[in-house]
């Protein structure tokens, strides 16, 4: 291969990458439908009495992202995440008791709805991929694909509040003179650092010139617990709209080089006809 070929083609891969090499600044914000599963005992060490199993909740998230493009077709994403994500867990059962109902005249089941409230805020951090399958076979439309993982901790609170309040029958009452009380509140002991899988569908919409408008929809598998002495995940589908600007220079190709012209060369005869000429 000639010298002027390979400098051809790393001209050209090198202003190829250029164009690729692309970066930008944003915030997200969005909804999201919390799924909570788990296996959450009514009172701590006693199992035979009642556990949590499920629950779901609304969560709001929040982000300042990170973007920068490898190559025309794919991106990086890198996020600070701050996700509210409370929980309601709900429990009916009578657990084999009986009470004498003076209504009815009769021992009836001892019915009574358990209520764990919690209200977690996470502080996170998510790394994913942005891939724009279209732009790989040569089409503009801006849809594209995200694939990435989080980690997140309760920085910025995991209280709780447990209660307990009688639905059978109508006439009986708490030693304490109520039909409904509370059991435990305060924040939860063992909360600790949890992991997640997120894909998502978006598109990146242009604005005007350097900014654009990125809705997307996904979902979030949660890994591993929210508590470390109980199983506890949470996963989630969402719905996010961001916006974001560039802040890469943009690309601007090199200027062509004109190569100037050699000046002519005299010709000996040519100085044999001057002397000549001019004795």
């Amino acid at each position: 291969m000639r010298p002027v070929h390979i400098v051809a083609i790393s001209f050209l891969v090198a202003t190829d990458f250029a164009q690729s090499e692309r970066e930008w600044w944003g915030i997200v914000g969005g909804w999201s439908l919390l799924d909570h599963r788990g296996s959450i005992p009514v009172y701590d060490g006693q199992p035979e009495c009642g556990v949590f199993t499920r629950g779901r909740s609304d969560g709001v998230l929040l982000g300042v992202c990170y973007d920068r493009s490898l190559v025309e077709w794919l991106e990086v994403s890198a996020c600070a995440t701050a996700w509210r994500r409370p929980v309601r867990l709900d429990l009916r059962a009578d657990n084999g008791l009986e009470v004498y109902d003076d209504e009815q005249g009769t021992y009836v089941p001892f019915v009574r709805r358990h209520v764990w409230n919690a209200d977690l805020f996470f502080l996170g951090f998510e790394l994913s991929g942005r891939l724009y399958p279209l732009h790989a076979v040569g089409h503009a439309l801006p849809l594209w694909l995200r694939h990435g993982g989080d980690v997140a901790y309760p920085a910025f609170g995991a209280d709780f509040e447990q209660t307990e309040e009688i639905l059978q029958p109508g006439g009986v009452l708490f030693p304490d003179g109520t039909r409904r009380h509370t059991l435990a509140r305060g924040t939860i002991p063992d909360a600790t650092t949890t992991y997640g899988v997120v894909v998502s569908l978006g598109a990146s919409i242009p604005l005007r010139p350097r900014l654009e408008l990125m809705p997307e929809i996904g979902i979030r598998y949660g890994i591993g617990s929210v508590r470390s002495t109980y199983q506890w995940s949470v996963h989630a589908a969402f719905a996010a709209v961001g916006i974001r600007i560039e802040m890469s220079a943009p690309f601007q190709p090199p200027a062509p080089q004109l190569q100037e012209e050699p000046p002519p060369k005299v010709q000996p005869t040519d100085v044999v006809k001057l002397t000549t000429a001019n004795p």
